[in-house]
């Protein structure tokens, strides 16, 4: 890990820059080196500066994130309060999330009653647009895990200068806690998160979305219930329904929903646009308060009432029948109300009027929300697999790469051998299943392909595996997930796998690139995996540049559970499978496969390919295609035309270098001297520049190439 940052030898108002590319360990004795003196003294900003000074449209870029540890939230309250949590314990959530971190005490530090320090987390590329969207998520990391880190200004600036740790005196305390064990912030998700964030902040600005056709008229049983409804009553009949308080914010109350699997406190309670006590939740199909603004009658109404209007005003007023104190409606005026209350459901049945308003389900002991667990207490939760280790039983897989790189063969591959309870790739165990595949695109040689699978891993006629040859709208059509659904019962079949091949085929002609609408799709899948308890599958293309991942809302990557990505070396003929992302097991591990081609004996005609694991056999290439032949151009070409390169973070070596260019000219030069095409010279020279930088043999910086190590 490189990461490019700029310097001042300060004070603040100094705002000349020089760049520094640091490894990780020199980065820590960058910035965690005191010394004694005022504040304002030497600093750093958060990224490279092309003009050499220190102002917002210098930086075009940061590899790091920058928390300000200056103050703290009282959870109870809301209140900001001077000095921030323990950093031990800012560490401690860190870890567990898996982010790499350095923390430093600043100047103000004075412990145990006052703890000033900055948090450093390297991070994914990303851009000035970018920043509050990666702060925010690391904040609302530390704040679910009951750290209550204060946000501040000075996080979003983007050319803010940072001192280098400065100590009073010489018997200041100073702390530093250095951690490499995890990874780099992953942008993508903290966008995807800052998305969903906004859209929840649009709902919560927005008019409360009534109870059906319910008027607000003043004076109604409705109205006045919404009025008199406390936060202290709306909490109460959260947390009877299983709900779970997180922290609090100003007037704003973070809940959890029951039974929620990540821990995220999407469910909010805030005052509305009428100045009633309202719930957002953006939790998807999984919670009954979803993606919609509720009032306090719209709650009771759901939770105890089954969603019945009618019986919820009647209750409402029968209980308030029972409080002398409150004004008392005839039973005419009552029954008005109700008929004033239009809604497009047949009338129901008339049900035992209550004896007074309640939540339906009252806890029956305190919730236990914090336990303390001893270390021989704990269990270790098993994960289970479909394919070990690559696919879970139940969860979101998302297989994508560029268009040739056999994603297609892939998925179907996997697909026979879970649904004949064969091992896959390498002897990864699977199990056994029906498997429903969803081939929108390809149709046209889906046989081949099948019978090339049976033919070639002996896969028995009958094997549960069943295809829909059909273009689903799996984003917005009700009727077309209604019938997939009926379809599957109607053949009895119990799904362990579901495969959508392809995404953009299933997506109703919506925009991928919009995250309400691939959130849409993502509910859509949601749902399918909790009606039938299995996994899914959605096959789907890289963008234009492969490096930025796949194509479309970054929600995706956020809501899936595994991101497997494919490549194919097009000097042979096989590819890879590499495991970007895992959320219960190892990533950035990688499987080998090779494509053989398959002629049907019956048939000669009917062709298709088979995917067998393993590398393929690489083909035959002359010694001189090798990495040692390259640095051997390179040496000939910078003691030909070789320049001294100016880079300040090199200082005091007399480095000679040419620029990349040119090596790789000389390189393709000399290779089709000796009779090989241009394009395979080319494809060889960029493999060999690979793995020179890879084993740190050559460096390239500001597009010039040297010998790493050797002053010439």
């Amino acid at each position: 890990m490189t990461i490019t940052l700029a310097f001042s030898s300060g004070p603040k108002n100094n705002n000349d820059l020089f760049p520094r590319e640091l490894s990780w360990d020199d980065l820590v004795d960058a910035i965690c080196s005191p010394t004694v003196g005022e504040k304002d003294g030497s600093y750093f900003v958060r990224g490279p500066s092309e003009t050499g000074k220190r102002h917002n449209d210098a930086i075009p870029y940061s590899e790091i994130l920058i928390l300000d540890g200056d103050s703290r939230i009282t959870p109870d309250t809301g209140e900001i309060a001077r000095g921030a949590p323990d950093p031990e314990l800012v560490s401690e959530v860190l870890r567990e999330v898996g982010l790499d971190h350095i923390i430093y005490t600043t100047h103000s530090n004075d412990p145990p009653t006052l703890h000033k320090y900055r948090v450093v987390i390297p991070a994914d590329r990303y851009r000035p647009a970018d920043v509050a969207d990666c702060v925010e998520y690391v904040i609302e990391q530390l704040h679910l895990r009951g750290v209550y880190l204060a946000p501040v200004k000075e996080n979003l600036a983007w050319s803010q200068p940072w001192f280098l740790p400065r100590l009073r005196d010489k018997n200041a305390a100073f702390k530093k806690i250095v951690w490499n064990g995890g990874l780099s912030l992953d942008v993508r998700t903290a966008l995807a998160w800052g998305e969903e964030n906004r859209r929840m902040k649009r709902a919560m600005e927005a008019p409360v979305v009534k109870t059906p056709s319910v008027s607000r008229r003043e004076g109604s049983v409705i109205e006045q219930f919404n009025h008199a409804a406390n936060p202290d009553w709306v909490r109460y009949y959260l947390e009877s329904q299983g709900y779970t308080f997180a922290y609090k914010t100003g007037e704003t109350y973070r809940y959890i929903r029951p039974n929620s699997e990540t821990g995220t406190a999407g469910v909010i309670l805030f005052r509305g646009k009428y100045g009633d006590w309202c719930l957002y939740s953006h939790h998807g199909g999984q919670d009954p308060l979803s993606r919609k603004v509720t009032d306090p009658f719209g709650l009771l109404c759901t939770f105890s009432y089954g969603g019945d209007v009618r019986a919820t005003v009647r209750a409402l007023e029968n209980g308030r029948k029972q409080e002398a104190e409150k004004p008392k409606l005839s039973a005419q005026e009552v029954e008005a109300q109700v008929e004033q209350i239009t809604i497009d459901e047949p009338e129901p049945q008339p049900e035992p009027e209550p004896e007074m308003v309640k939540p339906a389900a009252q806890p029956q002991e305190k919730r236990e929300r914090i336990k303390l667990v001893r270390a021989d207490e704990l269990r270790r939760v098993q994960v289970p697999w479909l394919v070990h280790k690559l696919i879970p039983a139940n969860g979101l897989c998302v297989l994508y790469g560029k268009p040739g790189t056999y994603k297609s063969f892939i998925a179907i591959y996997l697909s026979a051998h879970i649904a004949a309870g064969l091992p896959t790739l390498s002897s990864r165990a699977t199990q056994k299943g029906d498997v429903v595949y969803i081939a929108a695109e390809g149709r046209g040689g889906l046989h081949q392909r099948w019978s090339a699978l049976q033919s070639h891993y002996d896969i028995p006629n009958d094997a549960p595996i069943y295809f829909v040859e059909a273009s689903l709208d799996l984003r917005e059509s009700d009727t077309d997930y209604v019938e997939l659904i009926e379809a599957i019962q109607k053949r009895s079949a119990i799904p362990r796998l579901i495969v959508v091949d392809t995404l953009a085929r299933t997506f109703g002609g919506g925009d991928e690139n919009d995250a309400s609408e691939m959130s849409q799709f993502i509910n859509t899948i949601g749902a399918l995996q909790e009606q039938f308890g299995c996994a899914v599958m959605a096959v789907h293309h890289s963008g234009k540049d492969e490096t930025r991942g796949m194509r479309g809302s970054s929600a995706l990557l956020g809501a899936a559970d595994v991101v497997l990505f494919l490549s194919r070396d097009i000097e042979t003929n096989g590819g890879t499978i590499f495991i970007q992302k895992m959320k219960d097991g190892e990533d950035g591990i990688s499987e080998q496969f090779t494509v053989i081609p398959w002629t049907d004996p019956n048939d000669p005609e009917v062709t298709s390919l088979i995917i067998e694991p393993g590398a393929p056999e690489k083909p035959q290439v002359a010694a001189s295609a090798g990495k040692e032949f390259a640095l051997e151009v390179l040496r000939k070409e910078i003691a030909t035309n070789g320049k001294i390169i100016e880079d300040p973070s090199i200082a005091g070596w007399d480095i000679r270098g040419v620029p990349v260019r040119g090596w790789q000219e000389a390189y393709v030069t000399t290779r089709m001297a000796e009779g090989v095409e241009k394009e395979t010279a080319e494809r060889s020279f960029r493999k060999c520049r690979q793995q020179l930088l890879d084993s740190y043999q050559v460096k390239i910086y500001n597009k010039m190439v040297w010998i790493n190590g050797q002053p010439n």
